[in-house]
């Protein structure tokens, strides 16, 4: 399959160009997926795409993954709470639950409208309904550098991302640590591997200017335990050794004073957020992307998305994966044996 390399991203990073998602088959599916594994960040423009459907961008999903977690791995006690307060039953009792806890249940039931027999599938939208109300997730402001489910110690690490309508206009930016932690100095690599960053929710961080069943929303998948302790150094499925850099959550690094901790962020950031490492993507409707979630960071430099609707699923690569490695094997068993 041709790709082109993204201009940006650092040395990863690819542009599909002979494929029609809409209509592909399987194993041409599987190719991509394979490739993207590689690439971190793979573009599939509308054209690309073709007049493809939600249940459609789900298959595909589907297809690099062996099973879609609901909204990605489980994530203990904010998943819990999540599954808690909306089940399959939830509106039958809706009426026992307290007000704070009835908005919160309708705010997801409307993030989820119209596609909740698409497991793992959200609207991220600041479109409003005829009474004001929020249609989907991430609905108001810019948001800052961040990976989905990122104080957390497991989180999918994969995400597709379909612009749907009224996207003209709007970006998303795309930044690639496992070029940036390349290029640290051997001391400072050694000094991040022994690093383990402490997550604790810091409300506003990401995204400011949510409402309230917003922000806890955002909390409960993103980091829905405070203290929780996560690497700062981790390696992609393919095997690109980056940084899990989601610093809006990060506290404090284990065993390292405050002080220290602000120190070593402030420098990470200098020598990270580096325009040769960020790809930006100007959204058209039709295009669809993919994005690894370990050592691939991303941000909304976009304010206004009042009228703009993407669809997003958080997945694994665990089938990509198998079949990777045996290809790997099968190749390895092919290879003359030394002498």
């Amino acid at each position: 399959m041709r790709t082109r390399k993204l201009d940006g991203f650092g040395s990863l990073g690819g542009e599909a160009l002979d494929i029609h998602l809409a209509t592909a088959s399987e194993q041409e599916v599987i190719e991509l997926g394979l490739d993207h594994l590689r690439d971190l960040v793979t573009v599939v423009r509308k054209e690309q795409v073709g007049e493809v459907t939600l249940e459609r961008f789900h298959e595909i999903c589907t297809t690099w993954a062996i099973e879609l977690p609901e909204g990605g791995y489980d994530q203990g006690e904010g998943h819990a709470r999540l599954r808690e307060l909306y089940g399959e039953h939830w509106p039958s009792q809706i009426d026992k639950m307290t007000e704070d806890d009835r908005a919160l249940v309708s705010e997801i039931h409307r993030i989820t409208g119209g596609v909740t027999h698409l497991r793992g599938m959200l609207r991220v939208t600041g479109i409003r309904d005829e009474e004001g109300n929020h249609t989907g997730m991430f609905a108001d402001g810019e948001l800052d550098w961040h990976s989905n489910q990122q104080g957390t110690k497991e989180f999918a690490p994969a995400v597709g991302l379909l612009a749907w309508e009224g996207s003209g206009g709007s970006r998303t930016d795309f930044l690639n640590t496992a070029d940036a932690y390349n290029s640290l100095s051997p001391a400072w690599q050694a000094t991040c591997n022994e690093l383990i960053a402490v997550h604790s929710w810091q409300e506003g961080a990401i995204a400011p200017g949510l409402n309230a069943q917003q922000v806890e929303i955002l909390r409960m998948n993103m980091c829905p335990q405070d203290d929780c302790e996560v690497p700062l150094v981790t390696v992609s499925p393919y095997g690109h050794k980056g940084l899990h850099f989601a610093y809006a959550t990060i506290d404090h690094f284990k065993g390292v004073s405050k002080k220290e901790s602000d120190e070593i962020l402030t420098y990470l950031k200098e020598q990270i957020l580096r325009d040769e490492y960020i790809y930006s993507h100007d959204w058209e409707d039709g295009d669809l992307l993919f994005f690894d979630n370990t050592v691939t960071l991303h941000r909304r430099p976009t304010r206004d998305c009042s009228k703009r609707l993407m669809y997003r699923v958080c997945f694994n690569y665990d089938r990509l994966l198998q079949l990777r490695q045996a290809a790997l094997a099968a190749h390895e068993s092919q290879e003359p044996a030394s002498t």
